[in-house]
């Protein structure tokens, strides 16, 4: 996650940009959720995957993904894979639409994710030369998949979805199924 705030001539924060940055941040961390009460829906009413993770790390937090595309062509692409690898294959799709790019703080050009439209764009072949591998053929049916069923539109009404409803749409997903 990058996150820069302007800042003035003397290098300080703007103060709007500070409670811009601040609620961002807030929102992705998911803080105005009681986070207890999470932790003991998942202990108690059964979600053995977040209850087993709560045991094990006490305090951990659900974050609020803003781009929910993103996170699952960044899940199909993380398989069998190291973080940092992901993050390379992620780094190169974005990367090849330079008219996303955002910004470049300290010098390094940091670029939106492409949207479905854009990644319509892409074929098998050239996910390869990006450094996606066997995966190449899954994102391009994901792709299809998810324009075919109305793009973001679909993707986004799984957040008002039961979580064993939003998991099997999930799964069902081209690349997505279960993680190994």
């Amino acid at each position: 996650c990058h996150m820069w705030v302007p800042c003035n001539d003397n290098g300080e924060a703007e103060d709007s940009s500070k409670v811009k940055a601040e609620r961002t941040m807030r929102a992705f961390l998911n803080l105005h959720v009681n986070r207890r009460t999470f932790a003991n829906k998942w202990l108690d009413e059964g979600d053995p995957q977040l209850a087993a993770r709560e045991r094990a790390f006490p305090g951990i937090r659900v974050i609020c993904v803003d781009n929910i595309f993103e996170c699952i062509v960044g899940f199909v692409g993380s398989c069998w894979n190291t973080v940092k690898r992901t993050c390379q294959m992620m780094t190169s799709l974005k990367r090849e639409f330079p008219e996303n790019e955002i910004g470049a703080p300290d010098g390094v050009k940091l670029h939106r994710f492409p949207s479905i439209e854009q990644m319509q764009l892409l074929t098998a072949s050239r996910l390869r030369q990006l450094g996606w591998g066997y995966r190449s053929e899954s994102v391009v049916k994901l792709v299809r998949f998810v324009s075919d069923h109305g793009g973001m539109s679909y993707l986004e009404k799984l957040r008002d979805e039961s979580t064993p409803t939003a998991r099997a749409t999930l799964k069902a997903l081209p690349g997505v199924g279960d993680k190994v």
